[in-house]
């Protein structure tokens, strides 16, 4: 599984970090159709091969793979096929394909580690240089948000920010992992540059995620794993940085959130209309939804529908929907039997609890941010699974005869 390993590593790598959009010199080089290639070859190499065991086709698995197949069922009722088959063949297969080798090749907790940190590392980057003004995309006022420096999934004020939110509990995780109080201070330092470049994108969605993220991790870490000395740090530097650092007319634009007529750029209103509006095409279109991809055709102001949730309602049908659901409530068990499994494992404790926080911010940001195609929702899917993979080696190793095996413990959906 090295090679495979390799292959989603790099993945992760380029998704997240975008070399060839902002290293000199880079843009021609084909660095997600190179990565893209090798996750493929990894895959199918290990497929024909025979090296995927019984256990592999587990719950998540086989829900990835029948939401893939909803969306494929989709195209063919969309109203524009052939932008739908674009989102669907040529986008989300890469998805499921990224996905189900993260939880393959995921084999141990290094492996696994490494995996957060370099998501963890490239979105943070992708902040530094925000924060720094590179190539100014610092945003000042709410009619000038905070874009990413580079293009694709950061592009969106909101999709950045939700970016933002989900690595907030894996830096937190590596702050409390690392021996060093120098790299404790870096990894603090990562938090607040975070907290900051959010709140410079003016995204409610993108707030409420993070406060998400923030709520968990220091129940986690702090409260939970007593560390109250985390708590006091954390929260009294975080509250230090939305009061010093707030951007002009923060408060007033995420007061909207509780008072949407105060918003004066009437996005809130429009946001209740896009809503109305999706739920309206589901009941319209239940079972195939209009297309992936096809909501701005039909939303009256060429915009997608701000929510995941009614995003594949409206797009690929209520099944889709409830796979995607199943899928999130699916990876919560994962983690929670990951830890029953191996209790006394601290660092998996850890990591178990920070992906719990990242589920829970995707959670709350999804229901503000268009994100049912992108690939961090199921990045989240796949480390939760590979968590409970090692857990379940670990066990075994430890004591073969009580530990139920994986195959036993996660029945496949029939």
């Amino acid at each position: 599984m090295a090679f495979a390993y390799f292959a989603a590593w790099l993945f992760v790598l380029v998704y997240c970090a975008r070399p060839g959009d902002w290293i000199p010199g880079a843009s021609g080089i084909p660095f997600a159709k190179f990565a893209g290639v090798l996750v493929l070859l990894a895959f199918l190499g290990n497929l024909m091969s025979g090296a995927l065991p019984a256990s592999w086709w587990s719950r998540e698995v086989v829900l990835l793979l029948l939401l893939y197949a909803q969306l494929c069922l989709s195209v063919p009722f969309s109203i524009s096929p052939g932008g739908s088959f674009q989102v669907v063949v040529e986008e989300f297969s890469k998805i499921v394909m990224v996905t189900l080798v993260v939880i393959m090749a995921s084999s141990s907790l290094a492996r696994l580690r490494r995996l957060l940190y370099v998501q963890t590392v490239s979105v943070v980057v992708m902040a530094v240089l925000i924060a720094a003004g590179y190539g100014g995309s610092l945003g000042s006022t709410a009619s000038n948000r905070t874009v990413g420096v580079v293009g694709g999934v950061f592009e969106n004020p909101n999709n950045l920010a939700l970016a933002l939110a989900l690595i907030f509990p894996f830096a937190f995780a590596f702050a409390v992992r690392a021996d060093k109080p120098l790299w404790k201070l870096i990894w603090i330092v990562a938090m607040l540059v975070a907290t900051y470049t959010s709140m410079t994108t003016y995204s409610r969605g993108g707030l409420l995620a993070l406060l998400t993220a923030a709520t968990f991790s220091l129940w986690e870490f702090a409260l939970k794993g007593r560390r109250l000395r985390w708590a006091l740090l954390v929260g009294v530097s975080g509250l230090a940085v939305i009061l010093v650092g707030s951007p002009s007319g923060f408060g007033q634009r995420m007061a909207t959130i509780f008072q949407p007529d105060a918003d004066v750029t009437g996005s809130s209103e429009q946001r209740g209309e896009l809503l109305i509006r999706s739920l309206e095409v589901t009941a319209e279109h239940p079972l195939v939804g209009i297309g992936p991809g096809n909501f701005a055709i039909v939303s009256g102001f060429g915009k997608v529908t701000h929510n995941s949730y009614t995003q594949l309602s409206a797009e690929a049908g209520l099944p889709a929907l409830l796979l995607f659901l199943l899928l999130g409530k699916r990876s919560f068990s994962n983690l929670r039997l990951a830890q029953q499994l191996d209790p006394n494992n601290q660092e998996l404790v850890l990591w178990a609890g920070s992906l719990r926080a990242s589920l829970a911010a995707l959670a709350v940001g999804a229901l503000f941010s268009s994100a049912a195609y992108h690939f961090f929702p199921y990045f989240l899917v796949g480390y939760a699974g590979a968590l409970y993979r090692i857990s379940q080696a670990s066990c075994l190793a430890k004591n073969p005869v009580s530990c139920p095996s994986l195959y036993e413990t996660l029945q496949p959906v029939r």
